[in-house]
């Protein structure tokens, strides 16, 4: 009993909104009458005029520019930095720029092709963005000190970031490092490095060849040039 009264109620719905579509569409028709849900441009058409369509079937796709949503692509050596954004700025060509609050939304997930972190911003379009324009965001998180060396001075050593150290003259010695985040060229330090020391920002990776041609690959830590 239920459930014919479940479909009578929406047999008489639909046929409410047949008869007001056909008052709105002033009876030329035997269509059904559809109102935009909001005022927006009109993107892509999928059916003609005339033709049959069925529940569910889309018709039409409308887009508005006055919101809009830009979404960055975090890389996954980033993910665990993701929730600690608070701002971010975006370039895009002719020199149009804007500044962001924290992210409206961070996926749960990555991409599985590009193994990214879609982080996404909505925002009011005064600067006349455009759908599907590419734009460059930089994400800010809280500024913090941290001891950070030119990438180009950090060599992989059988899996193990390493930094010569100069020791005086022209004495070098090795030594392996932590590395935390990289970023505009720099890698963070975590631990294996003080403040202060001087390290080899070039030709670190030929100075590794030669420690391991001239010491056979031991861990020997001293070399003299």
């Amino acid at each position: 009993m239920k459930l014919a009264k479940v479909r009578l109620k929406t047999a008489n719905s639909k046929r409410r909104l047949f008869f007001r579509s056909r008052r709105k569409g002033s009876g030329r028709t035997h269509g059904i009458y559809v109102n935009a849900p909001f005022q927006g441009r009109l993107l892509h058409r999928f059916v003609n005029n005339g033709v049959f369509v069925t529940q569910g079937q889309p018709l039409l796709e409308f887009s508005t520019l006055k919101r809009v949503r830009i979404v960055a692509h975090l890389p996954e050596s980033y993910v665990t930095m993701a929730s600690k954004v608070v701002s971010a700025s975006v370039q895009a060509t002719g020199n149009t720029s804007l500044q962001l609050a924290k992210p409206n939304v961070i996926g749960a997930s990555l991409d599985p092709v590009s193994r990214t972190l879609p982080v996404s911003f909505f925002f009011e379009n005064k600067q006349g963005f455009r759908l599907q324009q590419f734009v460059q965001v930089h994400l800010h998180t809280r500024q913090r000190h941290v001891l950070a060396v030119p990438a180009a001075a950090v060599v992989d050593d059988s899996g193990t970031p390493t930094v010569f150290v100069q020791v005086g003259g022209e004495a070098f010695l090795k030594k392996a490092v932590k590395t935390g985040v990289r970023d505009n060229g720099k890698v963070e330090i975590l631990s294996g490095l003080r403040a202060g020391e001087r390290i080899v920002t070039r030709g670190a990776y030929e100075m590794l060849l030669t420690f391991a041609l001239k010491q056979g690959g031991g861990m020997d830590h001293g070399h003299d040039h």
